[in-house]
């Protein structure tokens, strides 16, 4: 039997995980409302991140992996700084739970999706909201950005798929 490589507790579920550029560090986003950060070779927690509301519902790691975006059902995005282990900014806008949310491979935006039936657009250096994109008649499930930073794709309870415009904020496709 194939033995895992490394076992780590939490206090709940875990809810959403990423690894860094290396596969050195893990990132474990916990229904318990913290964020692990786990050194995959030593098999010790660098970190524990505490500032959430609610459960993590998705992680990434900025390019340089010195940050982390975290999503969470607090209708919360916060970075965190992964060295030190302390948060660096809370951005909101969502009325209720984020179910998903993408970054941008340079680290300039992120996407977020939530059961408010938004997606919002978000500027990761300036942290603050930049577009709300309005179209789904029930909750997002899902958002993906482009890896131009062009066009975020988005899925919800609606059965339907949207492609928008990040430019304008204009829905340019629909499929279902």
């Amino acid at each position: 039997m194939n033995e895992p490589i490394a076992r780590f507790r939490h206090d709940n579920a875990a809810y959403s995980t990423a690894f860094d550029s290396d596969g050195r560090t893990l990132a474990v986003g916990s229904l318990d409302k913290t964020i692990h950060l786990w050194d995959l070779k030593e098999k010790t927690r660098r970190h524990r991140l505490r500032g959430h509301g609610e459960a993590i519902c998705a992680l990434r790691f900025l390019q340089d992996d010195k940050v982390l975006v975290s999503a969470s059902l607090d209708r919360t995005v916060r970075t965190w700084d992964t060295e030190e282990g302390r948060l660096l900014q809370t951005m909101s806008g969502h009325q209720k739970y984020l179910t998903d949310m993408d970054v941008a491979s340079d680290g300039s935006m992120a996407v977020t999706g939530a059961h408010d039936k938004q997606i919002m657009i978000w500027d990761l250096r300036q942290f603050l909201r930049t577009a709300t994109l309005s179209g789904h008649t029930d909750l997002v499930s899902c958002v993906a950005l482009s890896p131009d930073r062009k066009h975020v794709v988005s899925g919800g309870l609606d059965f339907l798929i949207r492609v928008w415009q990040v430019s304008d904020s204009r829905q340019t496709k629909e499929f279902g």
